[in-house]
């Protein structure tokens, strides 16, 4: 057999031995080590289940109420958000939403306020816009708020990638386990993990770096922020209301000593504002909507912790003092229905 053939037969070999691991690799990963990792590959929304627990309801939002329970009559609240607003790791009776709809009524002058609780895992102002479409009237809002996180930025850009398949995400039907395995190890080089998929690796890059070298990847949320605000307006008759959250680690050190996400941020590091920066300092030409940041409310609360020891979600302290905040800021545009 001549050298060329056994070249021939060398790289057939080579192909089809990284081919079996490739597989073998897929299979694995796809159905033991990461089933549980790839929820907005097999489902971008990865919604909850409806009724899938007494304070699920049939719509799939973590409420003990029913659409039909929003009458028309009273002041409907939609509260958009991701898992600092679902309530993860605290009961339900202690979740911004509830606390506040209780502050709320205790407060009030002859209204009754009712709050959806539209906050999941894992979601992102990109999600939340979808999911508000889909049913946002079944709860006759009058206000629907939304609470920014931190980490909202990476994900709607993440989610838009793996929606429109850019890049290395046209690959993900088919090997996911391979492309986020290759995320993973890019995500230690923001310019490598920008060129090939097209956004930064760092999962808060806004608070990592100076506010002009995020600017343009800022505007995908943005962009659904303002499609939230249109459709509110336009098909809700809705006010919306946006809320910026503020991590731990931008209003106090040594909060979640323990936490899995230690080592991707700076605690009060040089550009941990940036983000408020970019909402705050545009004024209402561009965002005809009010903005409320939390910064400085956490920031002049005397209480620590507020977060759990080893996950950065606020723990009771954290959601009471999330709620008040709220609370104290809708008062200010609405103290016509609220007592002083």
């Amino acid at each position: 057999m001549n050298k060329k053939y056994k070249k021939i037969l060398w790289v057939g070999y080579v192909v089809v031995c990284a081919s079996v691991c490739l597989g073998i690799l897929e299979y694995v990963g796809q159905n033991y080590l990461f089933n549980n990792k790839l929820y907005f590959v097999n489902d971008l929304d990865h919604r909850m289940v409806p009724n899938s627990s007494p304070e699920i309801n049939s719509d799939g939002i973590r409420s003990t109420k029913e659409g039909e329970d929003f009458r028309i009559e009273d002041e409907n609240i939609i509260f958009l958000g991701d898992s600092f607003v679902y309530g993860w790791g605290v009961d339900y009776s202690s979740t911004i939403p509830y606390v506040l709809e209780e502050k709320l009524n205790s407060k009030s002058i002859g209204k009754k306020f009712n709050i959806a609780n539209f906050g999941w895992l894992s979601s992102s102002p990109l999600l939340s816009n979808r999911l508000l479409i889909d049913k946002g009237s079944n709860y006759n809002p009058k206000w629907v708020f939304l609470g920014l996180d931190m980490s909202d930025f990476h994900d709607d850009l993440k989610y838009k990638a793996v929606e429109e398949r850019r890049g290395l995400m046209k690959l993900i039907d088919y090997l996911p386990i391979t492309l986020l395995s290759t995320r993973k190890v890019l995500s230690n080089s923001d310019k490598l993990h920008e060129l090939f998929f097209g956004f930064p690796g760092e999962r808060f890059f806004p608070s990592n770096r100076p506010l002009a070298e995020s600017l343009g990847f800022l505007e995908e949320t943005k962009s659904n922020i303002i499609s939230i605000n249109e459709f509110c307006r336009k098909e809700l008759n809705a006010q919306f209301v946006l809320f910026l959250f503020p991590r731990a680690y931008q209003y106090s050190e040594g909060a979640s000593p323990n936490s899995w996400e230690k080592g991707q941020y700076e605690e009060m590091g040089k550009f941990s504002h940036e983000t408020f920066k970019f909402f705050l300092g545009r004024g209402h030409e561009e965002f005809n909507f009010p903005i409320f940041s939390l910064l400085d409310d956490f920031m002049h609360s005397d209480s620590f912790p507020t977060t759990f020891d080893d996950d950065p979600h606020w723990n009771e302290e954290g959601n009471l003092i999330a709620a008040e905040a709220i609370f104290n800021y809708f008062k200010e545009i609405n103290s016509d229905i609220l007592e002083r």
